[in-house]
């Protein structure tokens, strides 16, 4: 049994038609759009590898903040998977009553790079 294929026939392209030729103006503006473009492009790329630089350093940071937690727990002699928390005068308390969030955790204040 052989397979037969059909062959279409390429069909007419029409001709181009010339409508006329942009300014000189014209052109250095596209020119110009063009450099901006790829600029804007360029920087872009430079913003996601320090993007991705950044990400490993908060990655890194919080794998520090988890082992340093974890050996302020071992210090402290707190079983594995006790929450505990950090109060403001830098005391650790474990049994917080309900209404108070058991965080392992303390909250970090964001650092005011302007002062």
């Amino acid at each position: 049994m052989t397979d037969e294929k059909t062959i279409s026939q390429p069909q007419a392209v029409p001709e181009p038609k010339i409508l006329g030729e942009l300014t000189e103006e014209e052109i250095q503006k596209l020119q110009q759009m063009r450099r901006t473009a790829s600029d804007i492009v360029h920087q872009i790329g430079n913003m996601e590898v320090q993007k991705a630089r950044m990400m490993g350093n908060l990655s890194e940071i919080e794998v520090q903040g988890k082992m340093t937690m974890e050996s302020v727990s071992e210090r402290l002699g707190l079983a594995k998977g006790v929450q505990w928390q950090i109060q403001d005068n830098k005391i650790v308390q474990v049994g917080m009553p309900p209404q108070a969030p058991m965080q392992a955790v303390p909250d970090f204040e964001p650092v005011d790079d302007e002062g």
